[in-house]
């Protein structure tokens, strides 16, 4: 209930216009009438300097009811505008009981990253490492399926045509030299027949393969009987140096796209040629490198130099 205790109704400067201190106080505690209220109100709402005055005058006066252990009750409008500037408002959002514990989680959240990171073990779980991995190698697969369907056509168009297939162009023939009468007596004496005839045999100057048909047979058959590479899976468990698994460690086909990682238990399951280079690597750990085995092959990876020294910290 609104008490009378400024009657007058113009309670701004006669001079400058502006809104009395006295009466902005007493607008503040409830001390004004309506009529004067709204005028105040009014003019409060056509600055946003005066609107912040007036509510940091209001938490001083706020506290200073507290420490007389009296109360003070706010207008309407003030409610309204401490509600929009939670900064000034006790009820704002970095004071709301949610909002604390959820910054309370935020921080433990981090803390618990940091301690992780200080002991070498991954920052998120396995399985989101190896669907990760996952979709990269199916985008990367289909990448260059779509690049070998648009630019394999386009260069077979412009294959330059081998020189051997190429048709031989026609030479004019030399003249015949004119030989000497001795030389044609000699020619028309026919050879003996017991003399054996030389077979050239021709050489790859270039070191490139010979055609079957030149090839001996004992090598073609050895060239048809060479089987290609074996493909199979590998399979086995990644640890370190304290028998200890290493979920989310990395396994790559070295010089592909191609690879996988290992789950919780620190398994992985990959399908290479045998004989391929795979690489193994682990954060915080020395990546190793060696020759796909086809079926069971378990690496143990040992801490970086790194990693050491943090840890001898």
């Amino acid at each position: 209930m609104h008490s009378s205790i400024y009657p007058q109704n113009n309670p701004f400067h006669l001079i400058t216009g502006e809104l009395m201190p006295e009466y902005r106080d007493a607008y503040l505690q409830g001390q004004l009438t309506p009529i004067v209220a709204l005028q105040v109100e009014q003019y409060l709402d056509k600055s946003s300097i005066q609107t912040s005055l007036a509510l940091a005058r209001y938490r001083e006066l706020l506290e200073t009811a507290r420490l007389k252990d009296r109360t003070v009750t706010a207008p309407l409008w003030v409610q309204k505008q401490l509600r929009l500037q939670p900064l000034v408002s006790g009820a704002g959002p970095l004071r709301r009981p949610v909002v604390r514990v959820a910054l309370v989680l935020f921080l433990a959240l981090s803390v618990a990253s940091g301690v992780q990171w200080m002991r070498n073990e991954p920052l998120v779980p396995a399985p989101v490492v190896a669907a990760v991995t996952r979709a990269s190698a199916s985008i990367s697969e289909a990448t260059s399926s779509l690049v070998e369907k648009f630019v394999a056509p386009q260069a077979a168009k412009v294959v330059p045509v081998p020189a051997a297939t190429r048709p031989a162009r026609a030479r004019p023939k030399a003249a015949a030299p004119e030989l000497s009468r001795p030389a044609m007596a000699a020619a028309a004496i026919p050879a003996s027949p017991a003399a054996p005839v030389a077979v050239v045999t021709p050489t790859d100057s270039v070191g490139q393969t010979l055609p079957a048909t030149l090839q001996p047979a004992g090598e073609a058959a050895t060239t048809a009987a060479r089987p290609a590479s074996a493909v199979g899976t590998v399979q086995g468990y990644i640890r370190d140096d304290q028998g200890r698994p290493l979920a989310g460690a990395t396994v790559l086909v070295k010089g592909t796209q191609r690879g996988t990682s290992t789950d919780a238990t620190g398994q992985y399951v990959l399908e290479v040629a045998a004989g391929s280079t795979l690489q193994f690597g682990y954060a915080g750990y020395t990546d190793q490198l060696r020759s796909a085995t086809l079926g069971l092959m378990n690496v143990v990876l040992q801490p970086s130099a790194t990693a050491q020294k943090r840890a001898a910290r």
